[in-house]
């Protein structure tokens, strides 16, 4: 509904009904909990809101996340039980922000009324799974202060009598004064002015509609519209099928039409004067769109061909007079009317590979044209069926891998890992259960290519510029350490499946994680195999090189399945690159390449995965791969086969499926490859290269010899182990490749290092 979002869900006897609006006054979101219990007993019931405050610009905040969240102070209000978040101001003259959240109920409550600002407590670190808190029914700390990471969540505990209702009302106000937000919170915590609100809201919208000449229908369509402008276009990969796609697009060849190319761009292509009537429709989608304060820009595309009269031209003209929005004509998130005739063929190709939605006024209206789209997406959804196969049981032993197991050969053992006897590696032993305090990370790169890898598989890879040209997504939340690079595993007989690192889909055995100058490896043993994976990057190819190694531990075959998945930007952030990356399977080379077509510096990097196993199946579709499981549950290791279809116009991922047999007691080693170069001959040749295991060892082993010629050039000594541990290797090699040659860190990508 256009004044309101409504959701329901009934678990067991619990009948929960969610309503949200947005005040037509003030800048308050409001929404009501109605909580029905639909049995025969008492229920007590903890229900907890939980959201991550921001209170910036969305660009300040990718750039830096963690940096950003520094600048959050809290507090609780007393007098209205509400819990105040303000963000501190890093220029002068800058416009302070204000957030005020509260949970009210005029139901019988249990105990206190409890909240929780630190991150790290309530959701606990890595785990993607319901927050600990929640999960364990722990008390939230009651607690404000200065945390790395800030959190909102309260906390009531209510009891819900047979076959009665209780009323919970979340309240979100924002604003530039602490004394008004505050107001408005002690406004809505009267259940009264809520349900007016709501009746306001509605009488509001209504108004509107009216005051436009909108019907209801006509608000369906911009509702549908507004989804696939503001998320997942699941129609734009349909237009992107029907353009001749070129090598690169670039957004500044677009500004000689005065066109940012910043904002969502809605195409409407014009052939005959009789067919305006679509354009009026547009305008009157646009007006409604600004009245939601949602920008756009709308280009109108003259296709009438050269002549004296142009009816086309003047009747576009007129139908934006008659909507009263000349005054929008040229100018950003306004309205821009172009002309075929006078255009080269390349820029209309990027005005149509550039709209979100493209609007031929020959199809008919709006309607029309989206049920076009609509209709050619359906007709060309593949559906890959799940696999149906019987799934055995094996009885796994108790024996698991703890490479700290023998102290006495370790230094500075501290419960979570300790160095190696000689100093030069450093050991680690986590689990679901015992994760470290924060990030451990660990740097190897070349002049040109790098990678940072944690203890739990995260980080990211970068080609030439770590900041502006990212392989894979950067994060840099040490409590999640969601990895952007994932390898997993599937037992095709007792259909378990888990990821090779502690994230995101752990069992509960052992991560060893061994960390050396130049080399990252990772050892865990599940479900009968022993896992052990080495990484590192050459001396002077652009490539991440990883080399595994399956061994079967028992007395039966075992089939297997890997998936090697990872989150490509090819860019700074993929907020911007999404939707442009073009995703394509070589199948004679083996290999699985992507570039993005849109981008004004380094356009000509291709990003490519291998291996030294024959691909099985790929996909570039993001959606499809995680499904509704996301990254902990991924729905493309339940299918058949993946879709074997590219990533344009779609939220992209490079994801490939390869097929493993073990014979009883039978070892393997597998090459993974990920790579970038600027031509794909290139590619292609280094990627031969390292699908040979030999050449991937003989590499490896070039660069634990230069490591070790390098750091060895100087040694210091003093009194202090510790000292020349550090010094005479650990030091030096994190400057070298964190500082000099990558810029990068876990926290910081772009000119800072961290060890």
């Amino acid at each position: 509904m256009p004044d309101k979002v409504e959701q329901e869900i009934t678990t067991g006897n619990i009948k929960t009904t969610i309503k949200t609006t947005i005040s037509s006054s003030e800048p308050v979101e409001i929404r009501r909990v109605l909580i029905e219990n639909q049995g025969n007993e008492e229920e007590i019931l903890e229900v907890t809101s939980y959201f991550e405050p921001v209170l910036s610009s969305k660009e300040q905040d990718y750039a830096h996340p963690v940096f950003n969240n520094l600048f959050l102070i809290n507090k609780w209000d007393q007098d209205t039980n509400s819990i105040i978040i303000e963000r501190k101001n890093r220029e002068k003259n800058q416009q302070k922000y204000y957030l005020a959240a509260n949970l009210s109920t005029n139901c019988e409550t249990v105990g206190d009324y409890e909240y929780e600002i630190d991150a790290e407590k309530f959701i606990g670190r890595g785990n993607l799974e319901v927050p600990i808190m929640i999960k364990n029914s722990i008390p939230l700390s009651k607690k404000t202060g200065l945390v790395t990471k800030a959190i909102v969540a309260l906390k009531r505990t209510i009891k819900v009598k047979p076959q009665e209702e209780a009323t919970l009302d979340f309240i979100l106000s924002v604003g530039n004064k602490e004394q008004e937000i505050i107001e408005n919170i002690k406004k809505y915590q009267s259940s009264q002015n809520v349900s007016k609100e709501f009746e306001l809201s509605k009488a509001r919208v209504e108004a509107e509609s009216r005051y436009l000449s909108r019907k209801g229908t006509d608000i369906e369509i911009y509702q549908k519209m507004l989804s696939y402008i503001l998320f997942d276009s699941s129609i734009k990969s349909q237009t992107m099928e029907n353009i001749n796609i070129r090598a690169n697009y670039k957004q500044s060849d677009l500004w000689k039409y005065g066109i940012s190319g910043d904002l969502p761009i809605i195409l409407v292509k014009v052939k005959n004067a009789n067919e305006s009537y679509v354009v009026k429709e547009v305008l009157k989608a646009y007006e409604f769109f600004k009245m939601k304060n949602i920008e756009t820009e709308i280009v109108i595309l003259d296709e009438e061909k050269h002549s004296y009269e142009n009816y086309v031209r003047e009747e576009i003209e007129s139908t934006i007079l008659n909507c009263h929005l000349g005054y929008l004509k040229n100018q950003k998130g306004g309205i821009f009317t172009l002309f075929k005739s006078e255009m080269n063929k390349n820029d209309m190709e990027l005005l149509q590979f550039l709209a979100v939605i493209n609007i031929d006024t020959n199809k008919g209206g709006l309607k029309n044209n989206i049920k076009s789209l609509e209709e050619k997406y359906l007709e060309n959804y593949q559906e890959i069926g799940k696999e149906n196969i019987t799934q055995t049981f094996f009885g796994e032993t108790n024996d698991d891998i703890d490479i700290l197991e023998n102290r006495e050969n370790l230094k500075y053992y501290n419960e979570y890992g300790a160095f190696s006897e000689n100093g030069k590696e450093y050991l680690i032993r986590v689990n679901k259960q015992n994760r470290l305090p924060t990030v451990w990370s660990n740097i190897m790169a070349n002049e040109k290519f790098g990678t940072v890898v944690t203890e739990s598989m995260g980080g990211y890879t970068w080609y030439k510029n770590c900041r502006l040209n990212r392989i894979s997504n950067w994060e840099n939340d040490p409590i999640y350490d969601n990895p952007s690079e994932i390898i997993y595993l599937k037992d095709m007989q007792t259909l378990k499946e888990w990821s090779l690192g502690l994230n995101p889909m752990p069992d509960y055995r052992n991560y060893n994680v061994i960390y050396g100058y130049g080399y990252c490896k990772y050892i865990h043993k599940s479900n009968g195999i022993e896992q052990e994976l080495e990484i590192f990057v050459p001396k002077e190819d652009s490539s991440k090189i990883s080399i595994l190694n399956l061994k079967n531990t028992t007395s039966s075959k075992k089939k297997l399945k890997l998936y090697y998945y990872i989150k490509p930007v090819i860019g700074e952030n993929s907020n911007k690159t999404d939707g442009y990356i073009d995703v394509k399977f070589d199948s004679n080379n083996n290999l699985i390449y992507a570039k993005n077509l849109y981008r004004e510096e380094m356009e000509k990097t291709i990003v490519y995965l291998s291996s030294s196993e024959k691909i099985k199946s790929y996909t570039g579709d993001k959606n499809f791969f995680l499904g509704e499981g996301g990254i902990a549950n991924p729905e493309g290791l339940k299918k058949v086969s993946l879709n074997n279809k590219g990533s344009l116009g779609k939220n992209p991922c490079m994801a490939y499926e390869i097929e493993i047999e073990l014979e009883s007691f039978e070892s393997k080693e597998i090459s993974l490859i990920l790579g970038a170069e600027e031509d794909l001959l290139d590619c292609k040749n280094i990627a031969y290269k390292y699908q040979k295991i030999s050449n991937c060892k003989e590499e490896e082993n070039k660069v634990k010899n230069y490591w070790k010629e390098f750091l060895e050039r100087l040694q210091v000594y003093t009194p202090l182990e510790s000292t020349n541990i550090l010094l005479n290797g650990w030091v030096v090699y994190q400057i070298v490749t964190s500082r000099l040659y990558g810029k990068t860190g876990y926290y910081q990508s772009g000119g800072a290092y961290r060890i």
